[in-house]
């Protein structure tokens, strides 16, 4: 959650070792938002790794921008078929219920995807 979130991305992307999927619920990507950025971090056991990120549309502590460009430069980079990207309608920072059972229900399917 926020900067966990952040921290998700960045060490689940460049982690040495397969994973079997990333959460960020209303994070952002931390690093320079450039073509290739991402990519520069990743660690190739990790290039497809799927990932769940959720971002509030009038967050007061993440600006929408930024998690929005971060959302599009996690699609850009993981491919869209790995890149689960949600917008929620909220103006507060934390998580509505729903998103939090859609990101359980994300994590749930990574463990059934590698067992």
């Amino acid at each position: 959650f926020s900067q966990g979130g952040a921290i998700a991305i960045v060490a689940g992307l460049s982690y040495p070792k397969p994973l079997g999927g990333v959460v960020s619920i209303s994070g952002w990507y931390p690093l320079e938002h450039t073509p290739g950025s991402v990519a520069s971090v990743m660690h190739p056991s990790n290039a497809h790794v799927p990932v769940w990120f959720s971002c509030g549309t009038a967050d007061p502590v993440v600006n929408f921008k930024l998690a929005k460009e971060s959302g599009a430069l996690l699609r850009a980079t993981v491919g869209d078929d790995y890149a689960a990207v949600t917008h929620v309608q909220r103006s507060k920072h934390p998580a509505k219920p729903k998103e939090v059972e859609d990101a359980v229900s994300f994590a749930l399917g990574c463990f059934d995807a590698i067992s």
